[in-house]
């Protein structure tokens, strides 16, 4: 029951407005189920990549994405790449370029690409842009 419940919260993230409700659902699937690491995985990719600065928290999001990658063994690539993307936000490049080099040791090949795009940029000392980037890229 407690794991329909966290689904259920999950789900409804996936089609939520504003990182508030996104984050507040995922965080009560969390609550509900500990044990289904795509909430806590979510939720650290929003504080960790969200479009907008003001929502993230790097240390956050290193918090929660480091649990999801111990609760499955340090296996699945793309709990990794979030986990990279965390230490990314956090100013904490050389653990990011870590991260992103399992990931890509532990993806299939159709991921590889991305994943490597993700280490030129962390090897560059760069997390994900926001939209104030974006918007500077496009003035340029």
């Amino acid at each position: 029951v407690h794991l329909q419940l966290a689904m259920h919260s999950y789900e409804d993230s996936q089609d939520a407005d504003g990182c508030d409700d996104v984050c507040g659902l995922l965080d009560d699937a969390m609550k509900t189920a500990p044990e289904f690491l795509w909430s806590c995985n979510n939720l650290a990719w929003e504080l960790a990549a969200n479009e907008q600065q003001s929502n993230r928290d790097g240390e956050k999001a290193v918090e929660l994405a480091t649990h999801a990658c111990e609760q499955d063994g340090w296996h699945y690539h793309g709990l990794l790449d979030t986990l990279a993307a965390a230490h990314a936000e956090a100013g904490d490049f050389e653990q990011a370029v870590v991260f992103t080099e399992k990931a890509i040791e532990a993806a299939p090949p159709v991921n590889r690409f991305e994943y490597q795009q993700n280490l030129e940029r962390y090897r560059n000392g760069q997390a994900w842009p926001t939209n104030d980037d974006l918007d500077v890229e496009e003035e340029a």
